[in-house]
């Protein structure tokens, strides 16, 4: 049973280790293009998530290009 928590914490550990390099990826790409505009293509082409509300009250979703989709935190 322990085995199984600890093998389940490695695997959260790693993605959010995944994450993290993904994230500073972006950022340096995005610094790389100057973009300073959230209308510029380097920024409109990104996975982006936004809360309806500010703190844990609202709806998330995320955007990319011209689609909008709910997100129901399927992974957590």
């Amino acid at each position: 049973m322990q085995k199984d928590a600890d093998d389940l914490s490695g695997a959260k550990l790693e993605n959010v280790i995944m994450d993290i390099i993904h994230n500073a990826a972006v950022v340096e790409e995005l610094v790389e293009k100057r973009v300073g505009d959230k209308e510029d293509w380097g920024w409109f082409k990104q996975l982006r998530f936004y809360s309806t509300q500010g703190g844990r009250g609202g709806d998330v979703y995320v955007k990319m290009l011209a689609c909008r989709q709910e997100y129901s935190f399927e992974y957590q």
